[in-house]
C-alpha cells in the first residue's frame, strides 16, 4: 500500500472508498489475512453504494411534484394579510431569516422586515406563472394583482413578482423576492375627447430602429410602436394624451399652422423626452 505521495507503507494494507470517501481501512500481517476479510470488503461496498443511491433518490424530485411544492408555499405566502396579527408569524416560518426583498424603491434585508409589512389582499391570484429549476434552488415568476387598506381607500399593485426558494433541511424556504409595477394606468379619460386631430397623424423617431406611428380611426388616435399592434390614445385633459399599459404622458408640440412637429413624452418619474415627427 502507498501513502499520499507515492512512498510505501510497512506491511500490506487495504482501504476501502466509496463515492470518493475513505469509509474504511485495514492493516494486515499477512496475505492470508487480507483474503479471508475479502468477502467483507464485497459487502461493504454494496451495502456503502446501496445507501449512496437510496439517498440520491430521495433528494430527487420529479420536476412537476416539485413545481406544485412551490405553488402550494406560493399560495400560502400570498393569502397572508396585514390585518391578521398571527400571519406575521406564520409568514417568517416559511423564509430564511436573511430574506432579500425588493418592491420598486423598497429594500429589506430579514423574513421580520417583509412579515410586518404584508399586503391588505389580494384580487388577481398569481398566474402566467414561469420556472427555473437547480439542485436545491427554484426561482419562480409570476403576475399578480394585491391591494392594501390606506385609510378609506383601496390601493392596487399590478405587479411581476420572482421569487428564489431554496431547500434548507429539507424544508423549502423563500430566500429572495423581487417585484415590479406592470405599469397599468389608473387615470380615467378625460369627459370631452377631442374631434379634430389635425396636424398629429405621422411617424415619430425614438432611435435609429425605434419608430411610433400615430393615426386616426373611427374618431380615435392610435399609435403603433415598431410594427406592434395599435394602441389608443386618450386625452386626460386638455392636452396630455395616455394609453392603457403605461404611465407616461404624450404632449404633441405643434408648429404655428397647428402641425405636430415632435412630441414630448413625460415618464411616470417626471423626465421627459423629445421624439421629432418624421414625416
Amino acid at each position: 500500500m502507498q501513502s499520499a505521495d507515492g512512498n510505501k507503507i510497512p506491511g500490506l494494507g487495504q482501504a476501502l472508498v466509496v463515492s470518493g470517501y475513505c469509509v474504511a481501512s485495514f492493516q494486515f500481517k499477512s496475505q492470508y489475512d487480507m483474503k479471508k476479510l475479502i468477502p467483507a470488503f464485497s459487502l461493504l461496498t454494496t451495502i456503502f453504494s446501496s445507501c449512496n443511491n437510496v439517498s440520491y433518490e430521495k433528494i430527487k424530485i420529479p420536476d412537476d411534484s416539485l413545481k406544485k411544492i412551490i405553488l402550494e408555499l406560493n399560495t400560502k405566502l400570498t393569502s397572508l394579510k396585514k390585518e391578521n396579527p398571527s400571519d406575521s408569524k406564520v409568514y417568517e416560518s416559511f423564509c430564511e431569516d436573511s430574506l432579500l426583498a425588493m418592491y420598486d424603491q423598497d429594500f429589506s434585508s430579514s423574513s421580520y422586515d417583509v412579515s410586518h409589512d404584508l399586503g391588505s389582499g389580494i384580487v388577481v391570484r398569481p398566474h402566467d406563472f414561469t420556472f427555473r429549476i437547480y439542485p436545491n434552488t427554484v426561482i419562480l415568476s409570476y403576475l399578480s394583482t394585491p391591494y392594501e387598506l390606506i385609510n378609506t381607500d383601496t390601493v392596487f399593485h399590478d405587479i411581476r413578482t420572482m421569487e428564489t426558494f431554496v431547500l434548507d433541511n429539507n424544508e423549502w424556504k423563500l430566500a429572495s423576492s423581487c417585484a415590479s409595477l406592470q405599469g397599468k394606468n389608473y387615470y380615467k379619460p378625460s369627459l370631452k375627447q377631442p374631434i379634430n386631430y389635425y396636424g398629429i397623424p405621422g411617424v415619430y423617431k425614438w432611435t435609429e430602429t425605434k419608430f411610433d406611428s400615430f393615426y386616426v380611426k373611427d374618431g380615435m388616435l392610435y399609435d403603433s410602436f415598431n410594427g406592434e399592434a395599435p394602441t389608443m390614445n386618450y386625452t386626460v385633459d386638455d392636452s396630455t394624451f395616455m394609453i392603457n399599459n403605461d404611465l407616461g404622458k404624450i404632449n404633441f408640440i405643434k408648429d404655428k399652422n397647428g402641425i405636430a412637429t415632435a412630441y414630448s413624452y413625460t415618464r411616470y418619474d417626471g423626465q421627459k423626452i423629445r421624439i421629432p415627427k418624421m414625416k
